[in-house]
């Protein structure tokens, strides 16, 4: 009986070592100017709004780390509301996949955040 469960215990190894690949690869600093990462900071703000009924404004993209070769995305943004000139701080964390010809982009996450975001040019 203890040989027929080998493989099906194997299996489920792969499977969650697969799965939690993502928690072993380090971030890489990623240039916070670049056109592509100010996108995926202006994405992660438009689809905040939309799902939270908000209205930020994106500023700028303070810093950007990217996993796995520009996979999963970790930003610090700058936005205000219509009604502030201040702006707030926000983390937001963006896949971003591409098959064939389909390109897949998914906001995971956005929150607020209370350290004070570096100068741009630091």
């Amino acid at each position: 009986m203890a040989l027929h469960l080998r493989p099906l215990l194997l299996t489920m190894m792969v499977f969650f070592l697969c799965s939690n690949a993502l928690l072993f690869f380090p971030w890489k600093k990623e240039n916070a100017e670049d056109p592509r990462v100010i996108e995926l900071g202006k994405f992660a703000i438009d689809v905040h709004n939309k799902e939270a009924k908000t209205n930020l404004l994106f500023q700028r993209v303070a810093t950007a780390e990217s996993q796995l070769g520009g996979i999963k995305y970790k930003l610090l943004i700058a936005a205000a509301t219509n009604d502030s000139s201040n702006s707030d701080n926000y983390e937001a964390l963006i896949i971003e996949r591409q098959r064939a010809r389909i390109k897949y982009t998914k906001l995971v996450s956005f929150k607020e955040i209370t350290r004070n975001l570096p100068l741009k040019g630091q």
